[in-house]
């Protein structure tokens, strides 16, 4: 899972929810072994440089490469619509 930088912020990270996709809710569902650094009740982010967490380079447009931050995950579930 990639992740850009945090608006308003030069942090690379790679943002989810705690827990599995609620019922009615559109996403994706994963497991990682990326610990997240912090212990917040709902939300977690992983930034560039933490433990298990890679720097990803993608370079499709010319003199214009896009940088990442980047989990490995499991993908478990997947809802399109609600």
């Amino acid at each position: 899972m990639l992740g850009r930088q945090a608006q308003n912020s030069s942090l690379y990270t790679v943002k989810a929810y705690r827990g599995p996709l609620p019922a009615n809710y559109a996403g994706i569902e994963f497991w990682t072994i990326a610990a997240p650094p912090d212990n917040h009740p709902y939300a977690v982010w992983w930034y560039l440089h933490d433990l298990d967490v890679w720097d990803v380079t993608h370079e499709d447009i010319p003199n214009n490469p896009e940088q990442f931050a980047m989990i490995v995950v499991k993908v478990v579930k997947v809802v399109l619509s609600p």
